[in-house]
């Protein structure tokens, strides 16, 4: 825990037995606000002594704190920790600026050129940015990480992430698998490895990655919310649920762990709390994450059509960023109109839409009702993934 003045901090920290929950040290650290780095590696060598381990850094001389860190700036790793931070709450636009300020402190700093690729990569997916420039953007940071440092797990995994922006999914998995070969406890890419099982349709290889990655850093909202999409995905609504809960708790403002919300409640069969949700995410953001298709939904769960009617119309009038059938497609699902819905999936797929790039089409529920239409196993095909069985009762009573 931190607390403190702007000036001055005072840093609790805690060691805690995974299998038992048993704290096993704890310890108390203070100082100045601008040496966060500081105390980190103070922090880092007192939990090394209680276990009795050595820093793989101790005989690395003046280099430890860049080879621990990536960098011996500390204004630079501050700028990145908040950068990191704001990467993991989907604000992208923050993490990019504070991200190029760590960067501009440090040209060398390999992270940092890395999680900006990373957030590059992520962009497209709050249905706003064009994909093809983000991509090169992307993959333009990720070689200068690399440049920097040709070991760097996290610079590595770009091209998964670029490849699953392009829905060329089945291929996205594996620079992932490649990547955890060489880091096995790294929350980030063991979060992207568990969403891209699961896109695939590899359904409980994606739980167990998922749960691994919110086991290692149950205070990252990406880790637990990817977790508990894994759970949904497993047709475990009451853990998504509950995880997704955890995920608030972390973030009470998170617009994307709302709609996650809406659409577990929607296939919970409690379509009210479905509508609240919903409005809650389009009230934070309602241009991103799917906005107010997300809401017609939810009205059509709640049997309320004359409010999905009116929801419908308005979409209709306004812009809907890089992903307009994917609007389309969430629509024509509410109003029980499948063979529209598989078009506007054909036609977005086609097109790239970067909406799709938050979902499983292959194993989402979301999905079942076009499961029928030999359109749907050909796309499949064409984008790498083995369809799970449709099996969740539909939550949307015919009209």
């Amino acid at each position: 825990a931190v607390s403190g003045s702007a000036a001055n901090m005072h840093v609790t920290a805690e060691l805690v037995r995974v299998s038992d929950d048993a704290a096993i040290w704890s310890g108390t650290f203070d100082g100045p606000a601008e040496q966060l780095a500081g105390v980190q590696d103070t922090i880092v060598k007192a939990v090394l002594g209680k276990l009795n381990l050595r820093s793989p850094d101790a005989t690395r001389g003046a280099n430890s704190a860049r080879s621990a860190r990536g960098t011996t700036d500390n204004v630079a790793y501050d700028r990145f920790l908040k950068a990191f931070h704001a990467f993991d709450s989907n604000d992208y636009a923050t993490a990019i600026t504070l991200f190029n300020e760590a960067i501009a402190r440090d040209p060398n700093f390999a992270r940092a050129h890395a999680y900006l690729a990373q957030t590059y990569a992520a962009v497209p997916t709050l249905g706003l940015a064009p994909l093809d420039s983000m991509d090169r953007l992307a993959r333009a940071s990720a070689r200068t990480a690399l440049s920097i440092d040709p070991s760097l797990v996290d610079a590595r995994i770009v091209e998964g992430l670029v490849l699953g922006n392009e829905l060329q999914v089945g291929a996205s998995l594996k620079p992932f698998e490649d990547a955890v070969a060489l880091d096995s406890t790294n929350v980030v890419l063991l979060s992207l490895l568990g969403q891209t099982l699961g896109q695939v349709g590899r359904v409980s290889e994606s739980l167990t990655q998922a749960r691994r990655a919110r086991d290692l850093d149950p205070y990252s909202v990406t880790a637990v919310g990817l977790y508990a999409y894994a759970e949904f995905l497993s047709g475990n609504v009451d853990a998504a649920n509950s995880a997704v809960r955890s995920a608030l708790a972390l973030d009470p403002v998170n617009p994307l762990v709302f709609r996650s919300l809406g659409f577990f409640y929607a296939f919970k069969g409690i379509p009210d709390s479905a509508v609240t949700a919903f409005e809650m995410s389009y009230k934070l953001a309602p241009t991103i994450f799917g906005g107010r298709s997300n809401l017609v939904f939810g009205y059509a769960a709640a049997g309320r059509w004359d409010d999905a009617l009116r929801q419908r119309a308005l979409l209709e009038h306004e812009p809907t960023g890089n992903s307009p059938n994917y609007h389309r497609m969430v629509v024509h699902l509410a109003f029980g109109e499948y063979d529209a819905a598989m078009t506007a999936l054909d036609r977005g797929v086609s097109a790239r839409e970067s909406l799709f790039i938050l979902l499983s089409i292959a194993c989402d529920p979301l999905f079942d009702p076009l499961k029928s239409d030999p359109r749907f196993g050909a796309l499949a095909k064409r984008i790498g993934v083995r369809p799970c069985a449709a099996k969740a009762k539909w939550p949307i009573a015919p009209r």
